[in-house]
């Protein structure tokens, strides 16, 4: 497993590198885990928010084009960007724990201006970005 996933994305990556290694990614239904979702993020929410995004980021570097790298990091601020206003609001009227939907906001917003300069910043494991 590439040790640049810090969590998330590992498995599309190892399946991509099967591919290209000429084996076959097969997928079957019978196997059955018991995931306690959130234990781990829910300790460090925001941290794990960036990390899926920059884990995403991580596989296109890696097995995309430049050019699919770019625009995969300008959609990606994008759609982290445009949830920004969502969560301020939410936040200001009191919704759904208002400090709460202010962290998210702020959390949205610097995604979205690391993905555009510092993408390596969504990381967890900084070190791991200097891999490249």
């Amino acid at each position: 497993m590439d040790e640049r996933y810090s969590v998330y994305g590992d498995d599309p990556d190892w399946c991509c590198r099967f591919k290209k290694a000429g084996w076959k990614v097969k997928f079957t239904p019978d196997g059955q885990i018991i995931h306690y979702g959130g234990q781990t993020t829910r300790q460090m929410r925001r941290e794990f928010k960036l990390q899926l995004y920059g884990s995403e980021l991580i596989f296109m570097k890696l097995h995309r084009s430049r050019l699919s790298f770019f625009i995969a990091r300008f959609l990606i601020a994008l759609f982290l960007f445009v949830r920004v206003p969502y969560w301020l609001v939410t936040g200001m009227l009191g919704k759904r724990q208002g400090r709460e939907s202010i962290a998210t906001a702020k959390t949205y917003l610097i995604g979205a201006i690391y993905c555009i300069v510092g993408w390596e910043n969504l990381l967890m494991n900084k070190n791991a970005a200097k891999k490249y």
